[in-house]
C-alpha cells in the first residue's frame, strides 16, 4: 500500500508578541487566544526575570555564545561579542598572525600554503595567476588550426605555438613555405658540430633544402631553418643559424663564375670543398623580441612581417625597454588599502581582515543590526550574520518565533510566519492528523482522492491510508490513468466491422466504422441506421444504439417499419423501388415451352412484399387450363436472387412462392413457400374444396357484400374480412390505416410516428378474431391449394456448365444465385369436403317406418301416445329439440 505525506496549509493561529516584556520574553496565553498586554512573562533560557513583565538580556559570556575555535567571548557595550583569540586573524580566526599567509595573499578564495616566508595560493576553479588574480581560462577555444596555447610571463598572456603551415597570434594564416638561396661557401675548414646531421646519402643542396622543409612539417616545434649540404663531408645538415661566412677557395671572378656555372652551388661532390646553404623564411627565427631574457615572443603575422608579444613589464616594437606600471591607478579599495601583485601587474584590497579583489567595506557590526539581543558576526565581504536568542529569527532577530513553544501535536511540524503586525505560525501535520493543530485524526475518503468515479476505502494503521476500487476506464492508485480500451480489448471495434479502427479517448473510446457499418462498436448495417434516422430523425448514439439492437434482434421489425416508410408512397414511386420481370425472371416455361413473361404475367405492388409477379391470377388477360397433371404439365422457372441486396441480418435470402385459386387475393400473410438459392425446388400442389351449409345450419359467407367491410381483391376469406375490421378499428382509433394490410383507394396510410397508435391498440385489445365489431364467417364454399416443398441441390447444375457454357465461372455464379422452381399440377381427383343435413324428409320417413313397426309388433299404443309422439318428431326435425 502507497502511503502519501501531505503537508498541508492550515488555518494560522495566532500567538501574542512580546508586549511589555523587555526584549527577551514572551507573553503565552493558554487558551490560544489573542491578548493585547501580558501579566505575567516568561523569559528566555539566556535572559533573567527581573519582574512580571520584564526580562533583561544576559550579562556575561556564560553560557558562551561562540561556536567556533580560536574564537573568545569578550562584552563590547554589555552585550557578548566573538573575536579571534590572541594570535589568531580571518574570518573563522584559522590564520597565524605571523604567517606569511597572513593576511590572506591569495585572492578569490584561494587557499594560502606557507612554507618558510614563502606562501603558494590553490586557487578556486577559473582562476589562476600567482595570487589567483585572474579569471576564466585565457586558452579556452584561443588558438586555431591545431595551435597549442600557452601561458606566458607568469601566466599573464596566452600565447600560440603554432604547426609549421600556420602562423598568426592564433595561427590563423596558412604559411607559404618559401625559402631564400644564402650562398655558396668554402666548407673545407668550417666545423659542424653545433649541425644536425640529418642525412648523409642526400647529395645537392636543393634536396637538403626540400629535406629541411619536410623536416620542419613533421616537427612544428623545431627551430631548425638553415640547411647545408656539405661538399666536404658528404652530409645533409640543419641548423639555427648560417655560420659559414668564407667564399669559395680562391676568389676572383674565376670563383664567381664558377659559382654561377654551378646553379650557386646547388649540388656539391664529395672532396669538392663547397657548400651550398638555404634558409626558410621564417621571420621570428632569429628570435628578434628579446625571447632569450624573457622580455617578450615574436609572432609572425605575414610572409614578410611580424609583431612583438611583450612581457607585461616591457614595452618597445623589440620589448626592450622596461614598461611603467600602476596597476593601483584609480582603483577604489572603499575603506582598504590597494596593493600591488608580486608580478607587480595585478592589484587587490587590503581590508581589515582579508585581501581581496573588490572594494573593502566596513564591519557591518559597528551599527548593532542584531535585535533583542542577537550576536552580530562579521562576515568580511560587507556582510553580517545574527545568531539570535531561542525567542527570535530572521536576519535580524527582528521576528518573535512564534514556533519556540510547538502548539502543534501528534507529531506535527510548526512552521512560523509572521508580518507588520503580529507573528503567526502553521502546523505540518503528519499524514495521519489534520486540523489547525493536527488535533484531528485525518480519514482520506473525506476528501475525496479517488477521481473519474473510483470507490475509495479508508485503511486504519497507523499509518493511515485508503485504497481506490477504479472503474473498468481508469486505473493507478487515484484512479487518473486512463486504460486505453483499444489495447486491452482489440476487437471492441472489429466483431462484426473487421475494417473498423478503435480510438481512445479519456475514460473512454469510440470506434470509426467502415462505410457500410455504424454504431458505437460499428454492430450494425448502416442500412439499419438510414431507416432509424429517416423514422426518428437525429437520434444519439446510445439510443441508435439500442433501437437498432432491438431491429437486429427482432428482423420483423425491418419488414413491419418498412411499409410504414413507403406507405405514402404513390403507387408508381413504389413500384420503381422494386424489382421488375427482368429482374426476377431468367426464364419461365409452361408445360415445357417458353413463355412471354410481358403477355403472360401481371406485376402489382404490395406496400410488404413489393413487385409481386403473378400467373394465371384473376388479373391475367389470358388463362391457361391444367391440361397435363405432374411436373410436365406444370410451370417452370430461372429466378435470380441477387444476395448482395439482402439485409444481411434477416431472412435466408430467396425467393416467396404462393399458390392459391385464380380468384384469391394474395397478401403478405398468405401462406407461402420460401425457396433458397443454389437449389432446385419443386413444389407439388394438390386441390381441396370445402363446401359449407348456410341458413338454419349456420351462418357462412358467399360474397364479399355481406360483410360490413371487406378491402381485399377477389373472393372472399375469413382473413381478409378480420383484417378489413380490423383496418376501420385502427382507423377510428389512430385517424388512418395499416399500410402492412389492404385498405381502401381513399384510405390515409399510417405514417412511422403513428405506428405507436397502432401496436398500442393491438396490444391492449389482442387479436382481432376476437374483437366483438369483427365478425367474420367461414365462407360457404372455398378450395384451397395444398403444397409440398421438395428440394435437391444443383448437382447436375456443374456438369451442364463444364458441357455447355463457354464461361464456366458466369455458370456457376448464376446457379449459386439463383433458383429453379417446378410447380407440378394436381391430378384430376382432388379431395371434397362438404357439410350435409343431419336429418332430411327421406331419412325422418325411413326412421318413422321402422319405429311404427317396432311399436305395432310389439304391443298396443294408445292413440294419445301416438300423437304426442308424432308432435315431438315433427319439433326434433324442425328444431333439432326435444318438447
Amino acid at each position: 500500500m502507497l502511503l502519501l505525506w501531505f503537508f498541508l496549509p492550515l488555518t494560522l493561529a495566532q500567538i501574542d508578541t512580546p508586549y511589555d516584556c523587555g526584549a527577551h520574553g514572551y507573553c503565552y496565553p493558554a487558551n490560544r487566544t489573542s491578548a493585547t498586554t501580558c501579566s505575567e512573562c516568561t523569559c528566555s533560557d539566556e535572559s533573567t526575570q527581573t519582574s512580571d513583565t520584564t526580562c533583561t538580556a544576559p550579562t556575561s559570556c556564560s553560557p558562551n555564545p561562540c561556536t567556533l575555535s580560536n574564537q573568545q567571548c569578550n562584552m563590547v557595550n554589555d552585550i557578548p561579542t566573538c573575536t579571534c583569540a590572541v594570535g589568531y586573524t580571518g574570518t573563522d580566526c584559522t590564520m597565524l598572525t605571523s604567517d606569511p599567509c597572513s593576511p590572506q595573499p591569495c585572492l578569490q578564495n584561494g587557499v594560502c600554503s606557507s612554507s618558510g616566508g614563502t606562501y603558494s595560493c590553490a586557487c578556486a576553479t577559473g582562476f589562476f595567476g600567482e595570487q589567483c588574480q585572474y579569471s576564466g581560462d585565457p586558452c579556452s577555444g584561443y588558438c586555431s588550426n591545431g595551435g597549442t596555447c600557452e601561458m606566458l610571463f607568469s601566466d599573464t598572456t596566452p600565447y600560440c605555438q603554432c604547426p609549421f603551415d600556420y602562423y598568426g597570434d592564433k595561427c590563423q594564416t596558412t604559411r607559404s613555405v618559401q625559402t631564400s638561396y644564402v650562398g655558396c661557401f668554402d666548407d673545407s675548414s668550417a666545423s659542424f658540430s653545433d649541425y644536425y646531421v640529418y642525412s648523409t646519402t642526400i647529395t645537392t643542396g636543393t634536396d637538403c633544402r626540400d629535406a629541411l622543409i619536410s623536416y620542419r612539417e613533421a616537427n612544428p616545434t623545431s627551430n631548425y631553418a638553415y640547411s647545408t649540404m656539405s661538399g666536404t663531408t658528404g652530409e645533409c645538415l640543419f641548423s639555427t643559424a648560417n655560420a659559414l661566412t668564407d667564399p669559395p677557395t680562391g676568389g676572383g671572378l674565376l670563383v664567381a663564375l664558377l659559382n654561377a656555372l654551378l646553379s650557386t652551388c646547388a649540388y656539391s661532390n664529395l672532396n669538392s670543398g663547397f657548400a651550398a646553404v638555404y634558409s626558410l623564411n621564417d621571420l621570428c627565427t632569429p628570435e628578434p623580441c628579446g625571447e632569450a631574457a624573457g622580455n617578450g615572443k615574436c609572432i609572425q603575422t605575414s610572409a614578410t612581417a611580424y609583431t612583438c608579444l611583450c612581457n607585461p613589464i616591457k614595452t618597445g616594437s623589440a620589448c626592450q625597454s622596461d614598461a611603467t606600471l600602476t596597476p593601483c591607478a584609480s582603483i577604489d579599495c572603499g575603506v582598504g588599502t590597494c596593493g600591488v601583485t608580486d608580478d607587480q601587474i595585478g592589484y587587490y584590497c587590503l581590508c581589515a581582515s582579508t585581501n581581496q579583489t573588490v572594494a573593502c567595506v566596513g564591519n557591518p557590526c559597528t551599527s548593532e543590526p542584531c535585535l533583542y539581543g542577537g550576536t552580530c558576526s562579521d562576515l568580511g565581504n560587507g556582510s553580517y550574520s545574527c545568531a539570535c536568542l531561542n525567542l527570535y529569527m530572521d536576519t535580524n532577530c527582528e521576528t518573535f518565533d512564534s514556533c519556540y513553544i510547538n502548539k502543534c501535536e501528534n507529531g506535527g511540524t510548526c512552521v512560523p510566519t509572521y508580518n507588520l503586525l503580529d507573528s503567526t505560525f502553521t502546523c505540518q501535520c503528519t499524514p495521519d492528523w489534520k486540523g489547525t493543530y493536527c488535533e484531528e485524526e485525518r480519514y482520506y475518503c473525506d476528501e475525496t482522492p479517488c477521481e473519474n468515479g473510483g470507490e475509495c476505502e479508508d485503511i486504519i494503521g497507523p499509518p493511515n491510508s485508503y485504497n481506490c476500487t477504479c472503474t473498468p476506464q481508469w486505473t493507478g492508485f487515484n484512479c487518473t490513468i486512463d486504460v486505453d480500451e483499444c489495447v486491452e480489448d482489440t476487437t471492441l471495434c472489429k466483431t462484426k466491422d473487421p475494417d473498423a479502427t478503435c480510438v481512445n479517448t479519456n475514460g473512454s473510446y469510440y470506434c470509426v466504422c467502415s462505410p457500410n457499418m455504424f454504431g458505437k462498436s460499428c454492430l450494425f448495417n448502416k442500412i439499419i441506421y438510414q431507416i432509424l434516422n429517416a423514422t426518428y430523425g437525429d437520434l444519439g448514439p446510445d439510443k441508435l444504439d439500442e433501437m437498432a439492437q432491438e431491429l437486429t434482434n427482432d428482423p420483423t421489425l425491418v419488414r413491419d417499419i418498412v411499409p410504414f416508410l413507403i406507405g405514402g408512397y404513390s403507387l408508381e414511386v413504389r413500384t420503381s423501388l422494386s424489382w421488375t420481370a427482368a429482374d426476377m425472371f431468367l426464364w419461365v416455361a409452361y408445360e415445357q415451352q417458353l413463355i412471354d413473361l410481358n403477355s403472360n404475367f401481371v406485376q402489382w405492388n404490395d406496400k410488404v412484399l413489393g413487385n409481386c409477379f403473378t400467373f394465371n391470377h384473376m388479373n391475367s388477360s389470358f388463362k391457361y387450363e391444367a391440361r397435363s397433371s405432374g411436373y410436365p404439365g406444370g410451370l417452370e422457372m430461372q429466378m435470380n436472387v441477387k444476395q448482395d441486396e439482402y439485409l444481411p441480418w434477416t431472412e435466408t435470402a430467396g425467393v416467396m412462392v404462393f399458390t392459391s385459386t385464380k380468384e384469391e387475393a394474395v397478401t403478405s400473410e398468405s401462406v407461402r413457400i420460401n425457396t433458397a438459392p443454389h437449389f432446385e425446388s419443386r413444389i407439388a400442389i394438390n386441390r381441396v374444396d370445402y363446401y359449407r351449409l348456410g341458413g338454419r345450419y349456420g351462418v357462412c359467407i358467399n360474397s364479399v357484400s355481406e360483410v360490413k367491410s371487406y378491402y381485399y381483391d377477389g373472393d372472399y376469406t375469413t382473413d381478409g374480412c378480420l383484417r378489413s375490421c380490423y383496418q376501420d378499428v385502427v382507423n377510428g382509433d389512430c385517424g388512418c390505416m395499416d399500410p402492412r394490410y389492404p385498405m381502401p383507394n381513399d384510405g390515409i396510410s399510417c405514417s412511422i410516428s403513428q405506428k405507436t397508435c397502432i401496436d398500442e391498440l393491438v396490444d391492449s385489445r389482442g387479436d382481432p378474431s376476437t374483437w366483438p365489431e369483427c365478425t367474420c364467417p367461414l365462407p360457404c364454399s372455398q378450395t384451397v391449394y395444398t403444397s409440398k416443398l421438395s428440394r435437391l441441390p444443383y448437382v447436375n447444375k456443374i456438369v451442364d456448365c463444364e458441357e455447355a457454357y463457354t464461361n464456366k465461372t458466369a455458370c456457376y455464379e448464376t446457379f449459386l444465385d439463383s433458383v429453379i422452381l417446378r410447380i407440378s399440377l394436381p391430378k384430376l381427383d382432388y379431395m371434397i369436403y362438404s357439410e350435409t343435413p343431419a336429418m332430411d324428409l327421406t331419412k325422418f320417413m325411413s326412421y318413422l317406418g321402422g319405429i311404427l313397426s317396432i311399436l305395432i309388433g310389439v304391443s298396443i299404443v294408445s292413440f294419445v301416445e301416438l300423437f304426442f309422439l308424432f308432435v315431438q318428431l315433427i319439433v326434433i326435425l324442425l328444431f333439432n329439440k326435444r318438447l
